[in-house]
């Protein structure tokens, strides 16, 4: 057999046994889009927790003018 012919049935063998199928693609696309709606979702839940950190800290400084408001009237 020639080396060239060899060479190219090995190629197609190694490509047959290593290629993806599309119930393979499919499964995958499917883990995806579940991984795409969890980042979602988290993304969601990080940027309210960003926003209750900033209300927070804009509350704590608001006390923080009214306990050295106090304490400057009781000094």
């Amino acid at each position: 057999m020639d080396k060239n012919l060899k060479d190219l049935i090995d190629t197609v063998g190694f490509i047959k046994d290593n290629m993806i199928t599309r119930d393979d693609f499919e499964r995958l696309e499917t883990k995806v889009d579940g991984i795409e709606e969890t980042l979602s979702d988290h993304s969601r839940d990080l940027d309210i927790i960003k926003g209750d950190v900033k209300s927070n800290l804009d509350k704590r400084m608001q006390l923080e003018v009214k306990v050295a408001t106090l304490e400057q009237k009781v000094h």
